[in-house]
Formats: structure tokens, sequence, C-alpha cells
């Protein structure tokens, strides 16, 4: 896992939108775990801004979907 200091572009982006929903170290370490690809990150940043997602819980939901989802892709 790349540190928060050590992230550019988008990453840095969604971890500015995590802090803001829940300024909590596990929330963020749990989603950005989830998410592999810029694509995956701004999914959730636009599904956030689209108000499709209100607090921690559905970001960390969505997020663990999006995981899934592609982790069980064959």
């Amino acid at each position: 896992m790349i540190a928060e200091s050590d992230v550019t572009g988008t990453e840095r982006r969604l971890v500015k939108m995590l802090r803001e929903i829940w300024d909590n170290d596990h929330f963020v370490l749990g989603v950005r775990s989830c998410l592999k690809t810029d694509e995956e990150r701004e999914w959730v940043m636009q599904a956030h801004e689209d108000e499709e997602l209100r607090d921690s819980d559905d970001v960390s939901l969505y997020a663990l979907d999006i995981h899934n989802d592609r982790e069980n892709k064959t």
C-alpha cells in the first residue's frame, strides 16, 4: 500500500474526499485497498458527487462491490 503522502492525481483526490466523509485511517485504508485503478477510484468519487453514496458505510460497501466484481471475473 502506498503511503498517503506519496499519492498523486486521482488517488490523492480520493483520499481527500474520504477524509472529508470520515477522517478515520481504517476507513481510508479499507477503501483504498479495494480499488486498484484510477477508473475504479473515479467511479467512487462520481457516485459520491452524484449523492448515491451518502456516508462511510455506503462508500465502503460500494468499494467492496467493485473489488468483488473485479476479482470474481473469470
